[in-house]
């Protein structure tokens, strides 16, 4: 996934071929079988992306054919936390609390710590900090003598 693009809570899990389970707010679905990984990011792209559908979709299950997600990992990619919409920030919560074991939360070197995700932690994660993994991004691009 791309930082900023996905507006709803999508879980990538091991599943046979390439599919797309997208569970609505009012309670029905919609399955999508791709015929190829490729095919499946572009449709997995229409749904996470748009912010105007989003808003009906309570989350989106990914399904691939990996050696890695057959052995019982899944991945959980959230809004996040620095968006101007208040929602995103209940969708990643409501994930972080609720489907997740571990949480890798990233922050890049070159804007690190922004107050919104300062925010966020001090007044959502407190209670599971033991579950939680802080990861710098663009370490690389930090000069040495910063």
């Amino acid at each position: 996934m791309i930082q900023g693009t996905t507006v709803v809570n999508t879980i990538i899990e091991y599943y046979t071929h390439p599919i797309l389970y997208i569970l609505k707010r009012d309670g029905s679905y919609d399955i999508i079988n791709a015929q190829s990984i490729e095919d499946l990011r572009k449709d997995l792209s229409k749904v996470t992306t748009n912010p105007l559908s989003a808003r009906n979709i309570k989350l989106v299950r990914v399904g691939i054919p990996s050696e890695l997600l057959a052995k019982g990992i899944r991945i959980i990619d959230t809004p996040g936390t620095n968006s101007t919409e208040s929602w995103h920030e209940d969708i990643t919560k409501e994930a972080l609390k609720d489907l997740s074991d571990l949480s890798i939360i990233l922050t890049d070197a070159i804007h690190p710590l922004s107050q919104t995700l300062i925010d966020f932690v001090d007044e959502n994660l407190a209670d599971i900090y033991a579950q939680c993994v802080f990861v710098v991004t663009y370490y690389d691009q930090i000069k040495k003598s910063e």
